[in-house]
């Protein structure tokens, strides 16, 4: 596996974290800009069945907003007031985001370690920084920008099963956002994702920052 480039572990809160890991986590959760990043995501169910699509994350402020074709999430990553539409019931509710569920790196499923690998430049996006989260399900690693863009990203079960498992990869990540109006409640309902970010730009066996297929 990665080797020699891990810092000083330190231990918060029962969690072992990386020092540069531990900045690099923060980062995602606290980033103020203004993007539109399209995503293609491969995702294999707890049967293994396919359920890849498109995906959209919207930034500005303290507004966080995520789109896929099967529900819509809203989200003011500094108070945690958060809202998630159903496209198929065409239902909305609401809940308190206290696990960082949609801004950055999710806390969800409990972490237990936060750990940086080497960081990788990949055209167009530049110099990302490389972290792998474990948590008591999961092995996640995440591939960020200066910002606090997550880029690219994968999950995979920490027991070494097939599925469930996911593969983020980007589309476009853009600094102009497609419609003023997409952070309030009532935008919430119509996807503003524009059609030419809804395609596949990956082949079936592809590859995430892991180096391992959710095929």
């Amino acid at each position: 596996m990665f080797r020699g480039v891990f810092a000083a572990v330190i231990l918060l809160s029962g969690v072992a974290v990386d020092d540069g890991a531990k900045a690099v986590l923060e980062r995602t959760r606290s980033s103020t800009t203004t993007y539109a990043s399209y995503e293609w995501m491969t995702v294999r169910d707890e049967e293994g069945a396919n359920l890849e699509g498109w995906a959209a994350e919207f930034h500005r402020g303290d507004w966080h907003r995520i789109e896929t074709q099967w529900r819509h999430a809203l989200t003011n990553c500094r108070t945690g007031d958060a809202y998630i539409y159903e496209v198929s019931s065409g239902t909305l509710r609401q809940f308190d985001d206290k696990q960082n569920a949609t801004c950055g790196v999710t806390s969800a499923g409990g972490i237990e370690s936060v750990e940086r690998l080497p960081s990788v430049s990949i055209k167009p996006y530049g110099r990302l920084d490389f972290i792998r989260v474990t948590d008591a399900r999961r092995i996640r690693n995440y591939q960020v920008d200066s910002r606090g863009l997550l880029v690219r990203a994968d999950w995979f079960q920490r027991d070494g099963s097939r599925f469930p498992c996911l593969i983020q990869e980007p589309v476009a990540i853009l600094r102009v956002l497609p419609a003023q109006d997409i952070f309030s409640v009532k935008s919430i309902a119509k996807a503003v994702t524009p059609e030419r970010y809804r395609q596949n730009p990956m082949p079936a066996t592809a590859k995430g920052p892991s180096g391992k297929s959710c095929s």
